[in-house]
């Protein structure tokens, strides 16, 4: 009988370990990364923010380094109003590396949760920026 529980357990224990391994490597190629990224915006764009959200939590497990996919998961995580997740998950982006528009949504989220010292923060950036002025900021 335990000649059996261990043929059975041994492969099942190196299915795991390869499944681990697979789990945590390089898996995927950049560019089907960076269409799935587009395609999830794309999706929260059309209203379907939950699924949106879903799709790119799971490419931030895929691509942890993929500074894109923290990007727009962080913006797209304000346009669910879940922004309590979007502050915390800004620390992923050094704040001179993250996009404007992504910023802009930081600057949203610490406005609507009542953290005025981060608005500050991210306002001071994005006032920083070439491509950003007051009035743009006011405007947005």
């Amino acid at each position: 009988m335990w000649k059996r529980i261990a043929g059975t357990a041994v492969p099942l224990l190196v299915l795991a370990v390869v499944a681990l391994d697979i789990s945590q490597s390089r898996f995927y190629p950049e560019s089907d990364i960076e269409r799935a990224r587009e395609l999830s915006v794309q999706m929260a764009r059309d209203g379907d923010l939950q699924q949106a959200l879903q799709r790119l939590s799971d490419l931030s497990r895929v691509a942890p380094d993929n500074r894109a996919v923290w990007a727009d998961y962080i913006t797209v995580l304000v346009w669910a109003r879940d922004y309590s997740r979007a502050l915390s998950l800004s620390r992923k982006l050094p704040r001179s590396e993250t996009p404007s528009y992504t910023l802009r949504a930081l600057l949203d989220a610490a406005l609507n949760s009542g953290d005025g010292a981060r608005a500050l923060l991210e306002f001071d950036e994005l006032l920083r920026r070439d491509d950003y002025s007051v009035e743009q900021v006011q405007a947005d």
